[in-house]
C-alpha cells in the first residue's frame, strides 16, 4: 500500500520527469551556429561575450555535457518514481489479488 507521502512524492517526481523531458527535447534541437548569430557574441547575465571558433567549441561541449547530465538525472528520477509506484511488495500483492 502506498502512503500519502509516497503518493505526493510520486506526483512531484512525475512532474519533474515531465519538465525534464521537455527541457531535454528543447536542448536537443538547439543548434550552436557558426554564422551571423554568434558574430555579435552572446549575453550571459547581461555581460556580452565575444564568440570565436574556440568559444563556439566550448558552447557545443557544454550543451552536450548538460544534455548528458539531464539524461542521467532523468534516469534517476524515473527509477525513484518506479520504486514508489512499483515496489516489489505491491507488485506481488497485485499479482496475488488478480489471480486469486
Amino acid at each position: 500500500m502506498i502512503t500519502e507521502q509516497e503518493l505526493e512524492l510520486a506526483l512531484s517526481l512525475r512532474d519533474k520527469i515531465k519538465d525534464l523531458k521537455s527541457t531535454i527535447a528543447k536542448l536537443e534541437n538547439v543548434v550552436i551556429s557558426d554564422t551571423q548569430n554568434l558574430s555579435n557574441g552572446i549575453s550571459i547575465d547581461g555581460i556580452k561575450i565575444a564568440c570565436d571558433d574556440y568559444t563556439r567549441g566550448h558552447l557545443i561541449r557544454f550543451k552536450e555535457e548538460i544534455l548528458e547530465m539531464y539524461r542521467l538525472k532523468l534516469t534517476d528520477l524515473k527509477a525513484r518514481y518506479k520504486e514508489i509506484i512499483e515496489s516489489p511488495n505491491d507488485t506481488l500483492r497485485r499479482m496475488i489479488e488478480e489471480n486469486g
